[in-house]
């Protein structure tokens, strides 16, 4: 099939999982798998069209826009905790993502101009369903059968990870077997779209994701960039001001909505990834820096941008230690310093989650 054209400031590469999938020539496999492996050592990230699932994504993004349009009072019914990480509805002001990548006794930003709702099965109590109080369960069945199809998803992309790194097909499988240990959570999140001024605040902040392979699905543009680490390899200091910056695209690359692929996923790797392959395949900084409303959006009803993320993650009692049964992980040389010892899932994610909550 052939692939979408990527407009010129973007250079992430695109994955067409029907070649994958469906397709019996080995030359488009062997393509496919070159791609993904590519784009994970380059970027940490890639977008996948054809992956069967967007009827889902867009049946679920109708019950998030009712929900994200009631007035606050009646979302703070799904709140269920002060911090961010517990589930449920978490109001604008509460997080702020960026403190998880800077050094905030040198730099800090405002809270995220975000509010967002966390699905997991881990904070039942946060789920807007008749039974928790609210007014239908449409919500709640689309969420679970768009859970159910990215499950499938996240076992053939470990599956992809595996072959790319020269392990057994269902290497992964073990960690990912146990769908009530293992990461499963998704974060629908509403962003408020304001004028691009120095010092407000980002719809969301530079950071990296916590654990596995994340998969993202946007509603519209949004303002998603990811870090360029072709032109940045070490942030330094002297760098802060150049790499805090909107108004210029350089270290950044944008992330774009694709013509006639609206619904494509953006798939990114988290820091257990990085983590497992010793920096073979990297977790990448990226952030949402939205775009100035136009006068019409302005007076209008539109409520802005909904992402929905589902991040993935071995279960948490895992022992994530670096691959050196693969050849490739082996020749990123000596091991990271601090990756000697291996971490658990749950203390790698309890650890970001604190330092976002400072």
């Amino acid at each position: 099939m052939r692939l979408p054209i990527l407009p010129e400031e973007s250079t992430i590469p695109i994955c067409d999982f029907s070649d994958w999938n469906d397709s019996n020539e080995p030359s488009s496999r062997e393509n496919f798998l070159k791609t993904w492996d590519y784009a994970f050592r380059t970027f940490g990230f890639v977008m996948l069209v054809n992956h069967g699932l967007e009827k889902k994504y867009r049946a679920l993004n109708s019950q998030l826009e009712l929900f994200f349009q009631l007035p606050l009072k009646e979302k703070m019914i799904f709140k269920i905790s002060e911090k961010y990480g517990d589930g449920g509805f978490t109001p604008r002001g509460r997080e702020n993502v960026s403190k998880t990548f800077f050094d905030t006794m040198k730099f800090s930003r405002p809270p995220d101009a975000v509010e967002s709702l966390i699905l997991s099965d881990r904070s039942a109590r946060g789920l807007p369903s008749i039974k928790n109080g609210y007014n239908n369960d449409e919500l709640l069945k689309t969420f679970r059968s768009l859970q159910s199809g990215l499950s499938e998803l996240t076992l053939s992309v470990m599956e992809l990870m595996a072959i790319c790194l020269g392990l057994q097909r269902g290497f992964f499988f073990k960690f990912y077997a146990d769908k009530k240990a293992s990461t499963r959570d998704l974060r629908a999140a509403h962003y408020f779209m304001e004028p691009l001024e120095k010092g407000r605040p980002l719809p969301y902040g530079e950071h990296t994701d916590y654990t596995g392979f994340t998969f993202l699905w946007r509603s519209t543009e949004n303002g998603l960039q990811c870090l360029d680490q072709r032109k940045t390899q070490i942030i330094l200091d002297k760098d802060f001001e150049k790499l805090m910056n909107t108004s210029s695209k350089s270290p950044w690359i944008d992330v774009p909505i694709l013509d006639g692929y609206e619904d494509a996923i953006v798939i990114n790797a988290g820091d257990l990834i990085e983590r497992w392959t010793n920096g073979y395949w990297i977790s990448n900084v990226h952030r949402v820096i939205g775009q100035n409303p136009s006068p019409a959006q302005r007076n209008s009803s539109d409520l802005g941008p909904i992402s929905i993320a589902y991040f993935t993650g071995p279960a948490g009692g895992t022992k994530v230690k670096v691959l050196t049964e693969s050849a490739k992980v082996r020749s990123t040389g000596k091991i990271k310093p601090g990756w000697e010892t291996p971490i658990t899932a749950s203390e790698h994610l309890l650890m970001k989650l604190k330092a976002s909550n400072k």
